[in-house]
């Protein structure tokens, strides 16, 4: 990966893990990363990457979904939702539909979910730790009541 592509994806890890409100606070946290770079060049990568301000905080604008649009796009496509071990949460779909249900997911911008894996009709949901797993399934419950019948 170059060195843009590589700052560019460190910029989007730094903004989905943390609330980054200025270009100053996301220029020290790159440079913890070991990147250093100019004001003018992230302001160059904060317009590539499509980067907005949302609610005070650096936001990407393809990842972000309300819950009114999350629900819309997974309503009636969840249909089991279980546990399997302190991290990981599975969910069944309806055959090809997991890739898109776990896009939205990702999409959903949960602190809660590192990230999923989708096959054709089941999708694991990395959690940060077992509490999270348990919010997880509660978000979960409250999107698809009917996963949980």
């Amino acid at each position: 990966m170059n060195s843009v592509a590589a700052r560019r994806a460190m910029i989007l890890r730094l903004i989905e893990r943390r609330q980054v409100r200025t270009q100053t606070q996301l220029l020290r946290l790159l440079a913890k990363q070991n990147i250093e770079t100019t004001q003018t060049t992230l302001s160059r990568d904060i317009a590539a990457l499509g980067l907005r301000k949302m609610k005070g905080r650096y936001r990407s604008a393809v990842t972000t979904l309300t819950p009114a649009e999350l629900t819309a796009q997974v309503k009636g496509r969840i249909l089991a939702v279980m546990q399997a071990g302190p991290h990981l949460v599975v969910i069944r779909t309806p055959t090809g539909e997991a890739s898109p249900v776990g896009l939205q997911l990702d999409r959903a911008g949960w602190p809660e979910l590192v990230g999923t894996v989708a096959g054709d009709d089941t999708i694991f949901a990395a959690c940060t730790d077992p509490a999270s797993s348990r919010r997880m399934i509660k978000r979960l419950r409250e999107l698809a009541p009917e996963a949980f019948i």
